[in-house]
């Protein structure tokens, strides 16, 4: 147990943060994730939610031109499995860090035949925790083995997947409004507001937990918002969100 918060804030922190919400919050409402979105979206569309973030690791936007581009169709369950059926799995990895690589994708080089980010994907397919036949099955397991905290279940199960990657999923489909994902640029905000380094503050998970806790139960309510839309707004508008605090 902790004896002591992780940091602390005052109100004048939380001003500043609440002057970037009424400032943003309308031009980010509609890229906000929907409560219970997962619902509606097909097996197809969750696999890409589930990929995109191993694809953007050390760098997103790549991850949202390939996503976007009809390349994507390559990495769909059901183009893989059809390739995997006539060639195997080696040549699926091969394949898949092909196309990877076309879009110059962090750390698959074209020049190798392979990466760790192209062999994580597949072996997400051949997990049946998360890819049953061409279905989908990860959330129903996550809700019906997570417990508690079904991020722990994730980052066992999914490759390439830490907390903060699990945290981005369940946001994105809506599983969750009370989730973080502190990537490199929520950290890089939340230091300049509430002067800590937060690289250094969240090390292990427990960090994370007890930060996000914080946010969730103290923070938040004084903002009116959900953790989750928190995290949109800085996401989405993180460079102007930058320019006005080094202001």
């Amino acid at each position: 147990m902790r004896l002591s918060k992780p940091f602390d804030f005052d109100q004048e922190q939380i001003k500043v943060l609440s002057g970037i919400v009424s400032t943003y919050y309308e031009r980010t409402k509609e890229k906000m994730p929907v409560a219970g979105g997962w619902r509606s979206m097909s097996d197809e569309d969750l696999w890409m939610h589930l990929i995109r973030i191993i694809i953007a690791i050390g760098k997103s936007a790549p991850s949202y031109e390939l996503i976007e581009s009809a390349d994507a169709k390559r990495l769909s369950i059901a183009s893989m499995r059809k390739y995997q059926a006539k060639h195997g799995d080696d040549a699926l990895i091969k394949a898949v860090h092909k196309t990877l690589a076309a879009h110059n994708v962090r750390y698959c080089s074209p020049l190798k035949e392979t990466s760790p980010k192209a062999i994580a994907i597949v072996r997400n397919l051949n997990e049946s925790y998360i890819v049953d036949g061409e279905h989908f099955a990860l959330i129903e397991n996550v809700k019906k083995y997570g417990g508690s905290e079904p991020r722990f279940f994730m980052t066992e199960i999914v490759h390439m997947y830490g907390m903060k990657s699990a945290s981005e999923f369940l946001m994105e489909v809506g599983y969750s409004p009370d989730y973080m994902a502190f990537d490199t640029r929520m950290k890089r905000v939340l230091s300049l507001i509430f002067k800590k380094d937060f690289n250094k503050q969240i090390c292990v998970t427990c960090d994370y937990l007890d930060i996000e806790t914080i946010f969730r139960e103290e923070i938040c309510p004084e903002l009116h918002i959900t953790p989750a839309e928190l995290d949109s707004i800085i996401f989405w508008n993180y460079g102007d969100i930058i320019k006005s605090l080094k202001r």
